[in-house]
């Protein structure tokens, strides 16, 4: 069951590479997870969903410019 809620929370395209994947363990499917990332970022221009603007100014800066 909490294989299945961890497999649904990542990107669509690192679900179907994982799914293809045997695993016995919560523990080996991160793993696994984390390792097909790292290759599916090796092979395409993949970019994380987060802004990285937000975390590279600190309150400070923005306050300022609002």
């Amino acid at each position: 069951m909490r294989s299945q809620r961890f497999v649904s929370g990542l990107r669509r395209e690192i679900q179907d590479l994982v799914e293809l994947y045997e695993y016995s363990s919560l523990e080996k499917l991160v793993h696994l997870a984390i390792k097909v990332k790292s290759q599916f970022l090796k092979k395409t221009s993949f970019k994380p969903t987060y802004n990285d603007a937000l975390y590279k100014t600190s309150w400070k800066e923005k306050n300022q410019t609002s």
